[in-house]
């Protein structure tokens, strides 16, 4: 019998992992040198057959290919429960952007994009973030609608060992570029520890919590109601390439969830999740 606990916690464990490693959306942007942005999606979801533990990203997102400074495209964030067990979920985001070099001997003074003839090695694939940082420190090339734009300055994270988290109220992301895109929350979100907790997400230490556990077939409340790029955006970053990624860890309701999500029992969080642990 013991053996058999443990086999089941084993398994319970790996189904975390699973998810939290795999389960993943991304939404990519892309500022042409109109100065507007061109947003695109790549998204995608995947769900896992075979375990009662299965949650998925479900995402209402507007492409719009003229995000002009100051204007705001939809980027909605849920969680669907689609298992059958119940779950508590929280979330990671993830940024990267890529800047490229402008032509400063631009006679009309539009102070354009800076482009080759040739594409030099190695480029940049808006779609593999892991080719942005090489990209940079050699001027690879980004090609786009048959041109080949030189790369300038990259921003990028490391989501599998948890480098570069997004977080939230940061000092140090507002001395970066990635001060310009401004994350809307909603009104699910809470910046304090709320009065009441159910349905309302909750931020602590790079995670979104969600306050409440997801039964079988719930969607949660919206984390993330849009993006809205600042109209104080710098010229430099004409062209610029933006990805935002989200990740998602499920657990089921055990206790076994305080120790595997690390939560700190004079943390905020804490309290308000043991109460509903079995």
């Amino acid at each position: 019998m013991e053996i058999t606990k443990k086999i089941i916690n084993l398994l319970k464990k790996k189904w975390v992992v699973f998810l939290f490693t795999f389960v993943f959306i991304a939404s990519a942007i892309a500022l042409k040198e109109t100065y507007a942005w061109f947003m695109s999606s790549d998204n995608h979801t995947n769900s896992f057959v075979g375990t009662e533990l299965v949650a998925e990203i479900d995402e209402v997102f507007t492409p719009n290919k003229e995000w002009q400074p100051s204007s705001t495209t939809t980027k909605e964030i849920r969680i669907k429960n689609i298992g059958s067990t119940t779950t508590f979920v929280r979330i990671s985001f993830y940024e990267f952007l890529a800047s490229f070099q402008i032509d400063l001997t631009d006679q009309i003074g539009n102070g354009n994009l800076k482009t080759v003839t040739a594409a030099i090695m190695p480029n940049l694939d808006e779609a593999n973030t892991d080719t942005w940082e090489i990209a940079a420190k050699n001027h690879g090339t980004y090609t786009s609608a048959g041109k080949n734009y030189i790369t300038d300055e990259v921003l990028v994270s490391d989501p599998l060992n948890k480098v570069g988290m997004y977080e939230y109220n940061s000092a140090e992301r507002e001395k970066t570029a990635l001060k310009y895109l401004n994350l809307n929350f909603s009104k699910a979100f809470e910046a304090t520890v709320p009065s009441v907790t159910e349905k309302k997400w909750l931020y602590e230490k790079g995670y979104f919590y969600y306050l409440s556990p997801l039964q079988s077939g719930e969607l949660s409340e919206p984390l993330l109601d849009s993006v809205t790029l600042s109209d104080k955006l710098p010229n430099k970053y004409k062209g610029a390439l933006y990805k935002l990624k989200v990740y998602m860890d499920a657990h089921d309701t055990t206790q076994s969830l305080i120790d595997e999500w690390q939560l700190e029992k004079n943390g905020e969080v804490y309290p308000l999740l043991v109460g509903q642990l079995k």
